[in-house]
């Protein structure tokens, strides 16, 4: 979402597994030069689920040496998928040929080896002309990388039950001679030029390598935070109370500990999040770095955005969603509940600003309903869909429903169990909560309506 205060709120509109049925494990080494921008990869990818239609997506920016069949130990060629229409364009979809009428064949055990050259910005001297999560951002003397996105290591994709494999377990060797600290998400950052990272808890391997420092509170990790340990103090009492906020809300306890990443863009005037949990990654130039979220001055501003990212936990994490609908509930349900946060805990003015700034966004904007979502193109504008209809939609639905209700229906659907979670999914959660009256209200009103946005608007102003 590139907007006129230059914050990017983007978690994904990639489809992602409500639960992932069998965990691939992930091997090998990858050799990272920070001053070169290369990236050298030799991976063994095993525990490898039975899929008919498949593609494994790598980063266009790799070339390939070989996938080969380690079962077998024979090379195995490969073609490319142009019909995997979900990705955001950074990765290659590859398979393998199958025989005897099988269109598509996948080994249970693979080896890949791969190097890829990407620029390394000076932002002193040149930048380039955007920046986004799915970047391979070598800037600052530092090497970023989120995992889905990006696709710099091999994720492997069900074309058919619209099941992303992005979380893995995984044993990789990490090696950069010109690198001070080495991160992948899940493990703790380590000082060093070399190291074994492993965990046996799926995740998405984000990378974040470089010549910075890092602090510890509490085994919250913050990296290159540039923080004191007043302002460390006062930043982790922040994300503590929005956690618990969301714990008492939900009912839903918020496990884990987070990391924070704070760094550069690779363009002028960008700056954005993103979560690749358990990490929330804030890109942006300025040299406050995060201590804008705690300074007096300008905090209220920013806060909001952490309680976004704290929110994916919910919607993002505990709910993964596997359809085009999926932006719907990643960013849009976020994104109220990051509202709800902000009129409750940080400043009631501020929330009813940012409301009549989503509404005067929205002025223009002829949005689908909700049951027409068949295609990422069905949103029109994505960017204004889910970060400024939903949430009027939600806040509209909240004064039909009351606010009990509906922090008992999010509590509904981050819970239920579906394969795909779709519109159908989603009217499923919603007539359990309500009687069948206003149930049958809501879906006229604001679900299967062209009217919905003037609805929703004209409820939220009658309050």
């Amino acid at each position: 979402m590139k907007l006129s205060i230059l914050i990017l709120l983007f978690f994904c509109c990639v489809t992602q597994t409500k639960s992932q049925d069998t965990i691939p494990v992930l091997k090998g080494n990858v050799t990272i030069s920070i001053e070169k921008g290369t990236i050298a990869c030799d991976f063994t990818l095993s525990n490898i689920p039975n899929i008919e239609d498949y593609v494994i997506r790598i980063n266009s920016g790799m070339n390939i040496l070989y996938f080969k069949n380690k079962t077998s130990g024979s090379l195995l060629y490969f073609d490319r998928d142009r019909s995997d229409s979900t990705s955001f364009g950074e990765s290659i979809a590859y398979f393998f040929g199958g025989t005897k009428g099988v269109r598509k064949f996948l080994p249970k055990e693979i080896e890949v080896r791969y190097v890829g050259m990407f620029p390394v910005i000076d932002t002193a001297k040149e930048t380039m002309v955007e920046d986004w999560r799915g970047n391979i951002a070598f800037v600052g003397k530092t090497l970023r990388a989120d995992g889905y996105q990006s696709a710099w290591y091999p994720i492997i994709f069900d074309m058919k039950k619209q099941i992303l494999y992005q979380k893995v377990k995984y044993d990789v060797q990490v090696n950069c001679s010109d690198c001070k600290t080495l991160y992948v998400n899940g493990s703790k950052p380590i000082i060093g030029q070399s190291n074994n990272f492993k965990s046996d808890t799926p995740q998405e391997l984000l990378l974040y390598c470089g010549n910075y420092d890092f602090e510890n509170l509490d085994n919250t990790y913050v990296l290159n935070g540039k923080m004191t340990n007043t302002q460390l103090s006062d930043f982790g009492s922040l994300v503590n109370g929005f956690k618990k906020y969301y714990e008492t809300k939900l009912k839903l306890k918020y496990n884990g500990d987070i990391t924070f990443i704070n760094t550069i863009p690779t363009a002028k005037k960008y700056g954005f999040l993103f979560v690749s949990y358990p990490t929330i990654t804030s890109v942006n130039a300025q040299p406050s770095g995060l201590n804008r979220f705690i300074d007096t001055k300008a905090s209220a501003f920013y806060k909001p955005y952490v309680a976004h990212e704290l929110g994916h936990y919910y919607f993002g994490e505990l709910l993964r969603t596997n359809s085009e609908f999926g932006p719907v509930f990643n960013e849009g349900f976020t994104e109220y509940i990051s509202l709800k946060l902000t009129k409750d805990l940080i400043s009631d003015s501020l929330y009813k600003v940012n409301v009549a700034k989503k509404i005067k966004s929205l002025k223009d904007f002829k949005p689908k309903a909700f049951s027409q979502l068949k295609t990422q193109s069905d949103f029109n504008n994505r960017d204004l869909y889910v970060y400024y209809y939903v949430p009027i939609v939600l806040l509209a639905l909240e004064h039909e429903l009351g606010e009990k209700k509906m922090w008992e229906w999010l509590n509904e659907i981050i819970l239920s169990k579906t394969d795909f979670t779709n519109y159908d999914f989603l009217k499923r959660s919603l007539v359990k909560s309500l009687d069948k009256k206003l149930y049958e209200h809501i879906i006229n009103s604001y679900f299967e309506t062209d009217e919905s946005l003037l609805n929703a608007i004209k409820k939220i102003s009658n309050q």
